[in-house]
């Protein structure tokens, strides 16, 4: 017995057919996909904040973020943008960093770590402070008496809280403390000691 080639039609049928059942099944996937990634499962029904929380409560830190939670947290949603809620908990003040984790099947897990304020960066009351770090950032402190007042251009702050330790360090055994340091824009340095005193550096 002969193997005889199909004729030219219906090896086009064939393929044809082939190619449709491909699409199919591929359109299949896909919208399966789709309703299983939107499915309500998947939806953030919790949200628990742990780490440095001081200054920022879980309560207060959802009621701030409430309205930007809803726009990023949509339900359903299984590829949820933890980059984004990252950055809203970054921008909250007193929060130097944020890690988010996705705890499956619906549940997000943020972790804070705060700044430690040190100084005032500016005049005191000013909102503005400066972090053991050496980074500048805006907040409210609970208690801000005692706070050193340091001041200089932003991109400096880490050389004028070096500074300041190292004076901090020399004055100590002398009795005194620094209560001011500023580096002027032409990198000159002012201090002022709790005593009254002005010092000029450079």
């Amino acid at each position: 017995m002969t193997d005889t080639e199909l004729p030219l039609d219906i090896r086009i049928m064939t393929l044809a057919t082939q190619a449709l059942v491909t699409v199919f099944v591929v359109l299949g996937l896909g919208v399966a996909g789709v309703w299983l990634a939107r499915h309500p499962v998947w939806a953030v029904k919790g949200l628990t904040v742990d780490g440095e929380v001081s200054h920022q409560s879980a309560v207060t830190l959802r009621a701030q973020l409430a309205s930007q939670m809803r726009s990023v947290l949509a339900p359903g949603a299984l590829a949820l943008d933890l980059q984004r809620v990252r950055e809203m908990f970054e921008s909250m003040p007193w929060v130097r960093h944020a890690v988010v984790r996705r705890e499956f099947p619906n549940r997000l897990r943020v972790t804070l770590q705060e700044h430690e304020a040190v100084a005032w960066w500016g005049p005191s009351g000013s909102n503005r402070l400066l972090s053991r770090l050496g980074e500048v950032f805006e907040a409210t402190p609970d208690d801000g008496e005692g706070l050193p007042e340091l001041m200089g251009p932003d991109d400096q702050a880490p050389l004028v809280w070096d500074t300041y330790v190292q004076l901090q360090e020399a004055f100590g055994p002398l009795g005194r403390g620094v209560q001011t340091l500023e580096l002027n824009e032409r990198g000159s340095w002012r201090a002022g000691l709790d005593n009254g005193a002005r010092i000029e550096l450079g």
